[in-house]
């Protein structure tokens, strides 16, 4: 049974990983396009070219958005890996994002929301303040007495 140091550790891996082959997933997929794009603008000459330009602008923009998916999942293994206390935010929502990407993604997003909002990783990150916080609610003060 693994202990929750080493559920951590290995979700701080995973989503290093994880990320890394997204990087180079994105960048193959730019030299690819452009490559293509590029051969295709020799071919074609005047009116005919107008469509590839909307067509370019629209994989740019696609190309720019994929890359900003991939920040939180960065950021995310950073923390993870050095253990810092908003971590858990960040694990989660890199976890909801890589939910998206079936299947590597899909298994890696469940590991970690299974880690990071179970038990296991709420007294991991909490502490006793996520015990305190559901099971025991604070308590209201006492009435006034002076009045």
């Amino acid at each position: 049974m693994m202990t929750p140091k080493e559920h951590n550790n290995l979700l701080g891996i995973l989503l290093l990983v994880y990320e890394g082959l997204q990087v180079l997933g994105l960048v193959l997929a730019i030299f690819i396009i452009f490559g293509v794009f590029g051969f295709v603008f020799t071919q074609v000459q005047g009116a005919e070219a107008a469509p590839l330009g909307l067509a370019v602008a629209i994989v740019i923009i696609a190309l720019v958005f994929s890359g900003l998916l991939l920040i939180p999942g960065m950021i995310a293994a950073i923390k993870i890996r050095r253990e810092r206390p908003d971590a858990r935010g960040w694990g989660i929502a890199a976890s909801i994002i890589a939910l998206l990407n079936f299947p590597l993604g899909t298994a890696l997003g469940a590991y970690g929301l299974w880690f990071l909002m179970g038990d296991v990783g709420k007294d991991y990150y909490l502490g006793s303040a996520a015990k305190n916080s559901f099971a025991n609610p604070p308590q209201p003060p006492p009435p006034s007495s002076w009045q």
